[in-house]
């Protein structure tokens, strides 16, 4: 008898669930699978989960597949907005979701744009911009007026899905290119709240199933002292991707 007690689908994309044993389901367009708990479909990594050790070349090589996809996103917001943008050194990092974390108690409010990556390439894309770098941006956009002291408001939270929409399309083109899959993406949601609390709402995905969580980070700046940060979260199935791509990549 099938797990599924009537035709579920997938929260990601839209496909019609598979069952698997042990309760699970499995979409069979994006790879992910998923079990119910307390009545909500959540992921379930414990089909992919592996591990490795995490030598030098490795870490490496896991980074600069990353670099790829984020990469070109300094020209991108330099031709949106027409101040230069540099983008900094990116980091692989890794959090132990056990342990008390200076990401997980930071208190700065942010407007933060997320979306989730689909294929072999797949994951969480997160984009955080803090109000005045974002009210910044509106007025390089012609959007605000570069004086007076406006509140932000709608401005600058439809500004915000737009760039979610354009960093995030641009890292899907690149991952694509690079990988030669095809890579899509859901529409940005846009959350304004403390860094701790959207940092919090992520890792707990990841925290039912597993105890480390690795992610890519990496900051770009711009001429006028704005500051956009940047985090892409691997689904495990992807790392395994960038293993098997470790030979394709410059050392």
């Amino acid at each position: 008898m099938s797990d599924l007690k009537e035709e579920e689908y997938c929260p990601l994309c839209g496909t019609p669930l598979e069952s698997l044993s042990g309760g699970r389901v499995t979409c069979p367009e994006c790879s992910f699978s998923f079990m119910e708990q307390d009545g909500v479909l959540v992921f379930d990594f414990r089909d992919l989960e592996y591990r490795m050790e995490f030598d030098g070349d490795f870490i490496e090589a896991m980074k600069k597949a990353q670099e790829k996809g984020l990469s070109g996103t300094d020209r991108l917001l330099s031709d949106l907005f027409g101040s230069r943008f540099s983008i900094g050194k990116g980091e692989l990092r890794k959090l132990d979701l056990e342990a008390p974390s200076e990401i997980l108690s930071r208190d700065d409010l942010v407007f933060s744009s997320f979306s989730r990556l689909k294929g072999r390439i797949a994951g969480t894309m997160l984009i955080l911009i803090r109000p005045e770098s974002l009210r910044k941006l509106a007025v390089l956009k012609g959007r605000r007026e570069g004086k007076g002291e406006e509140k932000v408001g709608e401005v600058e939270r439809n500004l915000m899905l737009e760039l979610g929409s354009e960093i995030t399309g641009s890292v899907c083109e690149r991952f694509a290119r690079e990988f030669e899959t095809r890579v899509d993406m859901t529409p940005p949601l846009l959350v304004i709240d403390m860094s701790s609390a959207i940092f919090n709402y992520i890792f707990s995905e990841f925290s039912q199933v597993e105890d480390e969580v690795d992610y890519y980070f990496v900051e770009l700046v711009s001429d006028s002292d704005v500051s956009v940060e940047l985090m892409f979260f691997p689904h495990p199935s992807t790392k395994s991707v960038f293993v098997s791509s470790l030979d394709n990549v410059d050392l």
